[in-house]
C-alpha cells in the first residue's frame, strides 16, 4: 500500500495510508486517527436496534465503582488530562478497550462507558426511593411511639395523683404506717 501525504515544512499535516485517513500522524492504524484535538458539533454513533442481538441490560454500579478516575499528564507535551487507564478499564469492561494490533497501544472508547454510567445513575435512584420510603415507614413508627409516650406519661401522672389520694386516705387512718413518713 502506498502512503499519500500532506507536509506542512517537515511533519505530516494529512496522511493516506491504504484506506487509512491520518491528521498529524504518518502511520494511521484506524479508518480516521488524529494526533491532537478534534472539534466537532456532534459524533454520531450507529445504535438501531435491527442492527444488534443479544442484547441484555448490563450491570450498573458494581462493576463502575472498580474504575478509577484519574489526572495524569501526556508524556509528549505534559497537558494535563483527566481520564482512565486502559489497562485498568479493560477487566471490567472490555468492550470500552481497543488495542492497536501494530503498536499494542491501548484505547478506551469513552463513549462505552455511558450505559454503565447511566444503568448506575438508575440503582443509585433506586436505592435513594428505598431510603425515601425507609424514612417515610421510620417516621410514621416514631409518630406512633410519640403518641404512646404521650399517652403513657398521661396514664402515669393519673396514676401519681391516685397514688397521691390513696396515701392521703390511708395516712389519715394510720399515720405511723411507713409510707406516710414522706
Amino acid at each position: 500500500s502506498t502512503n499519500w501525504g500532506v507536509y506542512n515544512t517537515a511533519s505530516p499535516t494529512m496522511t493516506l495510508s491504504g484506506s487509512n485517513v491520518g491528521i498529524g500522524t504518518t502511520t494511521p492504524g484506524q479508518r480516521l486517527e488524529v494526533s491532537g484535538n478534534v472539534k466537532a458539533t456532534a459524533f454520531i454513533s450507529t445504535s438501531d436496534a435491527r442492527l444488534k442481538k443479544n442484547i441484555r441490560t448490563m450491570s450498573g454500579i458494581e462493576q463502575l465503582l472498580h474504575l478509577r478516575g484519574v489526572r495524569f499528564d501526556w508524556r509528549d507535551n505534559s497537558q494535563a488530562e483527566i481520564g482512565f487507564i486502559a489497562q485498568e478499564v479493560e477487566p471490567i469492561y472490555p468492550e470500552a478497550v481497543v488495542t492497536d494490533p501494530e503498536t499494542g497501544i491501548k484505547a478506551v472508547k469513552y463513549q462505552s462507558l455511558i450505559a454503565p454510567l447511566v444503568e448506575s445513575t438508575k440503582d443509585i435512584y433506586r436505592m435513594c426511593q428505598m431510603s425515601q420510603t425507609q424514612i417515610e415507614a421510620l417516621t410514621a413508627s416514631i409518630q406512633s411511639h410519640e403518641r404512646d409516650i404521650a399517652s403513657l406519661k398521661t396514664e402515669n401522672a393519673n396514676l401519681k395523683d391516685e397514688l397521691r389520694a390513696l396515701k392521703q386516705w390511708a395516712c389519715g387512718k394510720d399515720p405511723s404506717a411507713p409510707f406516710c413518713k414522706n
